[in-house]
């Protein structure tokens, strides 16, 4: 068994009533948490975009969706996992690194989560070429992820 590679305790990133949130299609096995984060932002007057979490069925409708959600945004979210996804039609990459890569194009701040892992920097690392400036790894659930709602 792995260890946990420790994280900072506290995430430096609080989601504020008012304020847009890019929240990034997820694969199958993190759709369920993407969907309880949208709720549990939503409810707290974020938006979270794309509120439905569905892909496209197009790169070329993928790519709309994203750019148009991130020239709203304030930040994003993408959940990850040691999956990446689908490959839409028309596309070159799994869906996960498509959309990181369009959001990693702009200067907004990132969360990367990896729910339910041992070793979030190790998928980080392996999966997702490390961090980059402006991200941020959270490793813990998506409800603790939602406690970072600044009441």
């Amino acid at each position: 068994m792995i260890d946990p590679t420790p994280l900072p305790s506290e995430s430096s990133v609080f989601f504020q009533s008012g304020k847009t949130v890019f929240i990034a299609i997820a694969t199958g096995d993190l759709r369920d948490a993407r969907q309880r984060l949208v709720s549990d932002l939503q409810a707290e007057g974020i938006e979270a975009l794309p509120a439905d979490g569905t892909p496209p069925d197009t790169a070329e409708e993928l790519e709309k969706l994203v750019k148009d959600a991130l020239s709203k945004a304030e930040l994003t979210i993408h959940l990850l996992s040691d999956k990446r996804g689908v490959t839409v039609e028309g596309g070159t990459e799994p869906i996960v690194n498509h959309q990181l890569r369009l959001t990693r194009e702009t200067s907004l701040p990132r969360m990367l989560c990896v729910p339910y892992l041992q070793n979030p920097i190790g998928v980080i690392q392996n999966s997702y070429g490390g961090t980059l400036e402006h991200e941020e790894i959270h490793g813990e659930s998506v409800t603790e992820l939602s406690h970072c709602i600044e009441r």
